[in-house]
């Protein structure tokens, strides 16, 4: 810091330098590199004390622009963010949303053909989970939604390789009567089943029903609601040679 061409230094309680702009579209301050070295920066704060190297704000109420603003045509990240402390609370990005503000804390938006938003591990003994939601207000803890009507992909797709893992997996924790999962087609003209299993493997190919031994509860119920209907409550169509319905009571 010695060698530097300004050097400002103060043991106050006031700022060692303040740059001011009462008037007009003038930069208080200005930092600009023309050095082809990447190792050159525009702008570098760094603090070997306890405070943070950096801090800004807006004091107006009417101000409507973004804090920080960051922009570049270049061909990294617009924002590179490194974190190499240790403990639980120590975030790579902290982010919060106060006051009475009904915004997102993280809007993205991506209007290229990359995602808008991606969560990775590469550290094969990390247990944590890549995403997680977590609430303690009245909404859901995820909600994800499609909004183009000739998208025929899943609203929500997961797969797995891990070997005697599920792809989902879905646990209600509550000590009342809840239900670990409702699948449900809201068109009165859709044809199609809520739920469909497929399977390529020899084993069963549809829905496996497996009860907890401790519990007197039944395998499976079937309800139909509608008293004016004709549709079978069961309904199993079998194009091979094998049986239609094989049931063993031990």
């Amino acid at each position: 810091t010695e060698s530097a061409a300004i050097l400002a230094e103060t043991s106050t309680a006031f700022s060692a330098i303040t740059a001011r702009v009462p008037a007009g579209a003038s930069n208080a301050i200005a930092a600009i590199s023309t050095s082809p070295d990447p190792g050159s920066f525009a702008l570098l704060s760094m603090n070997d004390g306890a405070g943070p190297a950096a801090e800004f704000g807006i004091n107006n109420a009417a101000n409507a622009s973004n804090v920080v603003g960051i922009n570049t045509n270049g061909t990294g990240a617009g924002l590179s963010l490194y974190h190499n402390g240790s403990g639980a609370a120590s975030h790579g990005a902290y982010l919060q949303t106060g006051g009475t503000t009904e915004g997102s804390t993280v809007f993205a938006v991506q209007q290229g053909t990359g995602r808008a938003g991606q969560f990775q591990i590469t550290n094969p003994a990390n247990n944590s989970a890549a995403l997680r939601g977590y609430t303690d207000g009245t909404s859901n803890a995820g909600y994800f939604t499609i909004a183009n009507a000739a998208n025929n992909t899943a609203a929500v797709f997961a797969t797995t390789n891990g070997i005697g893992g599920s792809a989902i997996y879905g646990q209600n924790t509550a000590a009342g009567n809840s239900i670990a999962g409702i699948f449900e087609n809201t068109d009165p003209a859709n044809t199609y089943p809520a739920v469909q299993a497929a399977s390529e493997g020899a084993g069963s190919v549809g829905v496996r029903v497996l009860q907890n031994p401790s519990s007197d509860a039944g395998g499976m119920d079937v309800i139909i609601q509608n008293p004016s209907t004709a549709a079978p409550g069961l309904d199993i169509n079998h194009m091979g040679t094998g049986s239609g319905v094989v049931v063993n009571a031990n």
